[in-house]
């Protein structure tokens, strides 16, 4: 059994790449992962939930505990798409702290934990990012 990570943002390629993994790797270890800015519309949250729960697949969710305004406030700078900082801190500094030092953020939730397979899911994990062609590369 291999353990298997998809970074789940809530987007049509992230729902489909945990569909591909799901139907082409069904006795696997499995989870879903969200990185929560707080920032987010609740339709977001609900197409998140309703898709773990179609795929019957384990979510989890960690939350640095601050939103991007009092990030902004914190490191005293208005972010804007040249300045990627609210994505690096909030998305990439807490799965990267998670993922690669077992450091688990603030906030953490799980949602069909039942699903999980076996509790160390992190140990050579294969990662899977769901990009879509439409969407924008933006240089950080």
């Amino acid at each position: 059994m291999k353990n298997r990570i998809i970074f789940y943002s809530g987007g049509r390629a992230s729902f489909a790449i945990a569909d591909y993994v799901k139907t082409h790797f069904p006795e696997d270890n499995i989870v879903l992962y969200f990185t929560d800015t707080l920032w987010e519309d609740k339709d977001l949250y609900r197409f998140l939930n309703e898709g773990a729960d179609k795929l019957e697949l384990p979510l989890l969710t960690h939350i640095a505990g601050l939103n991007p305004v009092e990030l902004m406030f914190e490191q005293k700078i208005v972010f804007n798409s040249l300045i990627g900082e609210c994505s690096k801190q909030l998305k990439m500094k807490v799965s990267a702290d998670f993922l690669k030092n077992g450091k688990k953020p603030q906030l953490e939730s799980w949602r069909n934990k039942r699903y999980l397979k076996n509790e160390d899911f992190i140990s050579d994990a294969t990662l899977y990012f769901g990009i879509g062609f439409d969407e924008r590369a933006t240089r950080f």
